[in-house]
């Protein structure tokens, strides 16, 4: 699940970062998903309740 996630928010901020030199300014979307990253597993664990 964790690796998952990673590939996930990977896609994301590749597309942010296409998206970024298509338009020139990215928009708040991009800027969003580019700037989520990648969650540390003992975050993930501590949401989930399992810490």
């Amino acid at each position: 699940m964790i690796r998952s996630l990673q590939i996930v928010n990977r896609f994301k901020a590749e597309a942010a970062r296409l998206e970024q030199e298509e338009v020139g300014t990215p928009s708040s979307e991009a800027l969003f998903a580019s700037n989520e990253g990648v969650k540390r597993p003992t975050v993930l664990a501590a949401g989930a309740g399992y810490t």
